[in-house]
């Protein structure tokens, strides 16, 4: 997932999520969840995978001018509670070097740790002495709100629900601008995918606790389609793959989620 400047023309689906930057480094992000962005009351983990995706752009910027950048894995870490008023976020670099950057994004509210993101990003340095490009991200993200679901905010079909196969035809709104589908995108997908299987197979209500990711390309021409395979026949711990009908069935993320039952409201 390449993370180049987005259009100004349409926000794009991370700006829309309830994410908002702040100017202090050390505490990057705050998050406010409201009903379009949760699941029974959760937090959908798609967006902290999103607000830790941010963070990892961010950090993969410093120690030098940067023409491109694109996350290559992801994590998230998240019990199921209902969701608070804000999630204020500290983070950090875990390790760079010329070409690689991780970083961690923590979860907090009250002072209270309640979860844990971190990325990889790949990036490649411009020469020494080019002028700095456009930046990543707008220096506020400002919250602007989807008015549905995620889900229905992308336009997600459901095909096989116990089998998680679900259909997505990308618009250009949920595309960075080389064509490549938003790593939030990728997010929902996986996690809509996983929770809709693993609701069909149990029988009750679920909501993603964690979600690991790999993104191995950029599924620029799609429809996407999605599977959920189950682990050790467990309705809750599942492997997901998206796949890009329009080049060839290709593999373009996979990923392992797990799911739990929500908390009573």
């Amino acid at each position: 997932m390449t993370n180049d400047s987005v259009s100004r023309e349409q926000p794009a689906l991370l700006f829309r999520v309830g994410i908002e930057r702040t100017p202090d480094a050390r505490t990057p992000l705050e998050i406010r969840p409201y009903p379009g962005t949760c699941r029974h009351g959760v937090l959908q983990a798609a967006v902290l995978a999103s607000a830790t995706d941010v963070a990892g752009s961010l950090y993969s910027r410093e120690g030098g001018v940067v023409e491109r950048a694109f996350t290559t894995d992801l994590s998230v870490r998240v019990p199921p509670v209902l969701a608070p008023a804000v999630i204020r976020t500290s983070g950090s670099i875990l390790s760079a070097t010329r070409t690689i950057v991780t970083s961690e994004l923590r979860f907090e509210v009250d002072g209270v740790a309640i979860g844990c993101g971190q990325t990889t990003f790949k990036r490649v340095l411009a020469p020494e002495g080019s002028p700095l490009p456009s930046p990543p991200l707008p220096e506020r993200l400002n919250g602007i709100q989807i008015s549905g679901s995620l889900d229905a905010e992308l336009g997600i079909e459901v095909l096989d629900a116990a089998r998680g196969e679900l259909l997505l035809d990308a618009a250009a709104s949920i595309r960075t601008p080389n064509g490549a589908l938003q790593g939030t995108a990728v997010a929902v997908l996986v996690e809509a995918s996983a929770v809709a299987a693993s609701e069909a197979l149990a029988g009750a209500a679920r909501v993603a606790c964690e979600l690991d990711i790999r993104y191995l390309a950029g599924g620029r021409h799609g429809p996407i389609r999605t599977q959920a395979f189950r682990i050790a026949r467990s309705p809750d711990l599942l492997r997901v793959e998206l796949r890009d009908r329009g080049d060839g069935d290709a593999l373009t993320a996979a990923a392992l989620v797990r799911c739990e039952a929500p908390p009573r409201q």
